[in-house]
C-alpha cells in the first residue's frame, strides 16, 4: 500500500494500486429527482456533465464530474439558489438527493452561514465607472512589467488552424463585438499621480490583418513571433490579432494578450463567444450569449472593498497557519548551477497517457471519494518528494479562481496560484496521502480568494531573486479551451506554438481528453537538460 516505484527509485504511474473491479456506475434506471431543487441541480449537473436525464441518485464524480466541472456546477447553483455552495459541499453530498437535502438543512437553520453553504453576495455594478483599481494580481504584473517594459514574458497567446472559405471581415465585426461586450478588453493602466489605474476607453476597435504564409509551420513561427511583441500597459489595444493565409482555404488566426487583462480561462470564453458572434455575423440571427451582470473592474472594486473591510482575514489566517514552517524552497537536482537571476527562460515536452492508464487512475479516484486532479497532484507531489528527497514540500496549484458566479462569463485576469503543502515524514500509504491530498486542496480552494501577492506578504519568506516565493513548480490541470466549439461552415483547431519562456522550474499542465490525459512538462533550460525532463516524465 505504498507508493509503487520503478527499478530507478521513481514512482510508476502504470503501478499505481487500482481498486477491486470496477467503480459503481450509476444506475442504469436511476430514480428521477423528487422535487423542484433536485430538478434544479439534476438539471445543471445534465448541463455542465453533458448527459441526460441525472438521476435524484447519481453521483456527480460516477458520471464523470472533475475539480473544475464541480466548481462550474458550485457557481451555477450559487447563483439560481442565492446562496454560496461550496467545492467541499459537492464532495460531501454528491448526489442532487444529498445536496437538496444539506441545503434544505441550511435554510431551516435560518443561519447566514454554515461550513459548506452561505448566504451568496452579489458583486454590484457601477456601469458609471471609467477608472477602477487594479487587482492585487493587476498590481504584481504592472510592477514586474515595469522593471522590465520591452518583455513579452506576460503575454499569453493562441492560434488557430483554420480550414475552409474563411469570412475576415466577419471575423473581425465578431472580435470587436467581443470587445465591445468585454470591458476588460478595452482597458489600459496609465499613471495618475504615481499609482497606476485601470482606465476604461467607452470604444475601441481592433484590426485583424492579413499576411501570407508558405506553410504551416511558416504561420506558426509567425503566431510565435506576435506572440513575443511586447505591450505597452498605458496603450491601447492590450489585445492583437492577426491572420496568415496559407492558401484560399486555409488561415492561421493568432491571438496575443497581456496577461493583465485575460487568463488561460478567459481564452476559452473569448473563442466560445468569437464562434457565436461569427455565425451571428454570417446568419443575421441574434447571439446566444450569457448576460454579463458585472464587469472586472466591478470585481477588482469589490475584491478590494472585501480586504479593506477584513472580510478576507480568515481566509488569511487559514494560510498563515497552514504553511507557517515551510521550508524555503523545494530543490531538485539540477542539471546546472541556479543562476542568480531568473531568467525565465524555457521549453516544454509534450507526453501522453493512454486511455486504459487514465481510466485506472479515474478509477482509483473514484474509490476514494476524489477526482484525477487529486490523484495526479498526489503522484506529482511523490515525484518531488522522490527526486528532491524533501519530506516537507509546497507545490503550486494554478486556480480559476471563479467560484463567484457573476464571474463565469467574463474575460480578465483572475487566476490565482494556491499553495499545496504536502507532509511525507510519516512514509505514508497511498491511500493515506491521497485522502490527504484531498483534504488539502478542499481546504484550498474553500480559502482560494486569498491573492497570492497576500499570502506572500504575510508569510514573509527570504527574498530570492534567483526562484519565486514559496513554490518553485506548478500543476495545472484544467482544460482551459473545454471543447472548441463549431465555427460556421470551417473547421478549425488549436495549434500549438512554443512560448521559450517558464514561470517556474518545473511546470506540469495535465488535460483530460477522450484519448486519455494529455500532458505538457515545462521546465527552465538554464536548470534542466531535457533529456533530464524526459527521465522524469517517463
Amino acid at each position: 500500500d505504498r507508493f509503487p516505484l520503478t527499478p530507478n527509485g521513481k514512482v510508476d504511474e502504470r503501478a499505481l494500486p487500482l481498486p477491486e473491479g470496477d467503480a459503481a456506475p450509476a444506475s442504469a434506471i436511476s430514480e428521477p429527482p423528487q422535487t423542484e431543487l433536485e430538478r434544479a441541480i439534476a438539471d445543471v449537473w445534465a448541463e455542465l456533465l453533458g448527459r441526460s436525464p441525472v438521476g435524484r441518485h447519481d453521483d456527480f464524480f460516477a458520471l464523470g464530474g472533475h475539480s473544475l466541472l464541480a466548481a462550474r456546477a458550485a457557481a451555477r447553483l450559487s447563483q439560481a439558489l442565492n446562496v454560496d455552495i461550496s467545492l467541499r459541499a459537492l464532495f460531501e453530498a454528491p448526489t442532487p438527493a444529498a445536496l437538496a437535502g444539506k441545503l434544505t438543512d441550511y435554510w431551516s437553520l435560518n443561519t447566514d452561514y454554515s461550513p459548506t453553504v452561505s448566504l451568496l453576495l452579489p458583486i454590484e455594478r457601477d456601469s458609471a465607472r471609467t477608472t477602477a483599481p487594479l487587482s492585487p494580481a493587476q498590481q504584481r504584473l504592472w510592477f514586474l512589467q515595469q522593471l522590465d517594459p520591452d518583455s513579452s514574458f506576460y503575454n499569453i497567446a493562441l492560434a488557430l488552424d483554420v480550414r475552409g472559405p474563411l469570412n475576415l471581415p466577419a471575423l473581425e465585426r465578431a472580435l470587436n463585438r467581443i470587445i465591445a461586450r468585454h470591458e476588460s478588453l478595452r482597458t489600459i493602466f496609465p499613471l495618475e499621480g504615481h499609482e497606476p489605474v485601470a482606465r476604461i476607453l467607452p470604444e475601441l476597435q481592433v484590426a485583424i490583418p492579413l499576411y501570407e504564409a508558405e506553410s504551416l509551420d511558416e504561420a506558426r513561427a509567425l503566431a510565435e513571433l506576435l506572440a513575443r511583441q511586447p505591450f505597452r500597459l498605458a496603450q491601447a489595444p492590450l489585445l492583437r490579432a492577426h491572420c496568415y493565409r496559407i492558401d484560399a482555404d486555409h488561415h492561421v488566426l493568432a491571438f496575443s494578450l497581456h496577461h493583465i487583462i485575460a487568463d488561460g480561462w478567459s481564452l476559452g470564453v473569448m473563442i466560445r463567444e468569437l464562434a457565436e458572434l461569427y455565425r451571428a455575423e454570417l446568419t443575421g440571427d441574434d447571439p446566444q450569449l450569457p448576460e454579463l451582470t458585472i464587469q472586472y473592474a466591478d470585481f477588482a472594486a469589490w475584491q478590494q472593498r472585501r480586504r479593506q473591510e477584513g472580510s478576507l482575514e480568515a481566509d488569511l489566517t487559514y494560510w498563515r497557519d497552514r504553511l507557517r514552517g515551510l521550508p524555503p524552497a523545494t530543490d531538485l537536482p539540477t542539471d546546472f548551477p541556479r543562476p542568480p537571476l531568473q531568467s525565465f527562460r524555457g521549453d516544454h515536452i509534450t507526453f501522453h497517457l493512454d486511455p486504459a492508464l487514465t481510466e485506472g487512475l479515474q478509477r482509483l479516484a473514484q474509490a476514494h471519494d476524489a477526482t484525477l486532479f487529486m490523484v495526479t497532484l498526489a503522484a506529482f507531489q511523490a515525484l518531488i518528494h522522490r527526486y528532491a528527497m524533501q519530506d516537507d514540500l509546497a507545490v503550486g496549484v494554478a486556480s480559476a479562481n471563479r467560484d463567484h458566479p457573476q464571474l463565469e462569463p467574463l474575460i480578465g485576469f483572475f487566476v490565482n496560484t494556491l499553495v499545496m503543502r504536502a507532509d511525507f515524514s510519516d512514509d505514508p500509504a497511498f491511500a493515506s496521502f491521497l485522502r490527504r491530498t484531498r483534504e488539502t486542496v478542499l481546504e484550498a480552494f474553500a480559502h482560494q480568494q486569498v491573492p497570492f501577492d497576500d499570502v506572500v506578504e504575510a508569510l514573509q519568506p527570504s527574498r530570492d531573486l534567483a526562484r519565486n516565493p514559496l513554490v518553485q513548480t506548478l500543476f495545472v490541470f484544467q482544460n482551459a479551451f473545454d471543447a472548441i466549439p463549431a465555427l460556421e461552415g470551417l473547421d478549425w483547431r488549436y495549434l500549438d506554438m512554443e512560448p521559450g519562456t517558464v514561470k517556474f522550474d518545473l511546470t506540469l499542465s495535465l488535460a483530460e481528453t477522450e484519448d486519455g490525459l494529455m500532458g505538457v512538462m515545462g521546465y527552465a533550460t538554464d536548470l534542466f537538460r531535457e533529456s533530464t525532463i524526459q527521465r522524469f516524465i517517463e
